[in-house]
């Protein structure tokens, strides 16, 4: 264990360690400032996180504990195991992941390394694949509320998943398959470790303390892309290197800059780099709700990298084959709302039935897979 942590590559220390002493120096010289974000920040996680996320890792915890992961997912698994080389449970994690958004998947794959279903090596390709934004985040906050078209909030979606996927095919071949990659190191537990009366209330507190600590990274954030934005404006910083410092650190925070560009193709590239990157913040999230399994972070690094290329780049096709049309874009004072309140944009009709219709059919399916494992089980019991 560690000889593990020993040969990690120092590259990610000297990344964490810089950007630590970056945020000493931005809260300390703006103490005032960095509470007012971090009030912020607290809006935020009781406005949008916390209700539009909670539930999900509840459920999925659910998922993991009762068994109906594989069940949920056995015939998806028919389409994705050629491709992706996953089990039932690594496709369960995958789907959850693209329908709830991060970091949801991650947590779903980590709890399966813990109960011996999945490898290392599966549970790294499942982290550099399955963490995208939520459907209503694409298609009502940025397409809608941003761009004022919601058609491209769907494309900007279906080019995320379809990215998501190229680089979960590619990374099948190219991550390591070494002995030590062969088996996870957490501990194995067995869905049979938990009463059944005692799966609602464990799952409950798992996703409890999952929560707590999105929460915690979104206030860190908060108060630290606050700062950084106040120094940043007070610079002869260009808009171009302005958006791509918020888009490295805070993915709402980047859209917003990203679509405020006088250039409306611009822009929409751009922002569309920036969702296939996710920003630090989210990356933190994600690492934070893997609770101590090994996430080889040089290929979720590159995997993040190489979103952000392929979602740029396909946005930019999409625009100059006509599919994509972008014109002018809302006024500044929407873009000042969001960026205020934390991506609390005004949803429309279509674009938030989406969302909705999206997160009631992954109940209806969960509903539907925990009835048939429990005929199964009591047709066996016969």
């Amino acid at each position: 264990m560690h000889d593990h942590i020993k040969t990690r590559p120092s590259y990610t220390r000297v990344l964490f360690g810089g950007l630590a002493l970056l945020m000493v120096v931005l809260l300390v010289r703006h103490s005032q400032l960095t509470m007012e974000h971090m009030r912020r920040g607290m809006l935020i996680c009781v406005r949008t996180m916390i209700p539009s996320l909670f539930p999900f890792m509840v459920v999925s915890e659910l998922v993991v504990k009762s068994g109906a992961g594989a069940m949920l997912s056995r015939y998806p698994a028919v389409l994705f195991r050629p491709l992706l080389g996953l089990p039932s449970e690594g496709v369960c994690a995958l789907i959850l992941g693209w329908l709830c958004g991060f970091p949801v998947g991650s947590r779903v794959a980590a709890d399966y390394v813990r109960a011996g279903r999945l490898t290392k090596r599966q549970f790294n390709l499942i982290v550099c694949t399955c963490n995208v934004p939520s459907s209503a985040f694409l298609v009502s906050a940025v397409g809608l509320s941003l761009f004022g078209n919601a058609a491209l909030g769907r494309w900007l979606l279906a080019l995320t998943l379809v990215c998501a996927l190229a680089v979960g095919v590619l990374f099948r071949f190219l991550l390591p398959r070494a002995k030590d990659w062969q088996y996870g190191v957490c501990t194995r537990l067995s869905h049979g470790d938990e009463a059944r009366g005692q799966l609602l209330p464990a799952a409950i507190s798992s996703a409890a303390q999952g929560m707590l600590n999105v929460c915690a990274t979104v206030l860190l954030f908060s108060a630290f892309v606050g700062t950084l934005t106040h120094t940043l404006d007070a610079l002869p910083v260009g808009a171009w290197a302005r958006t791509a410092v918020y888009g490295l650190f805070e993915l709402s925070t980047g859209v917003c800059s990203a679509s405020a560009l006088t250039s409306p193709a611009a822009a929409a590239v751009l922002c569309a780099a920036i969702v296939g990157w996710g920003g630090l913040s989210v990356h933190c999230q994600v690492l934070s709700v893997c609770d101590g399994c090994p996430v080889a972070m040089g290929w979720f690094w590159l995997s993040r990298a190489l979103q952000a290329l392929l979602c740029g780049g396909g946005m930019a096709l999409l625009i100059r084959i006509g599919a994509v049309r972008v014109e002018t874009l809302p006024e500044p004072t929407v873009l000042h709302e969001l960026m205020v309140s934390g991506s609390e944009a005004r949803v429309g009709g279509f674009a938030h039935g989406f969302g909705v219709a999206c997160n009631v059919a992954l109940l209806l399916a969960l509903f539907v897979a925990a009835r048939y494992a429990i005929k199964k089980r009591r047709d066996g019991a016969r």
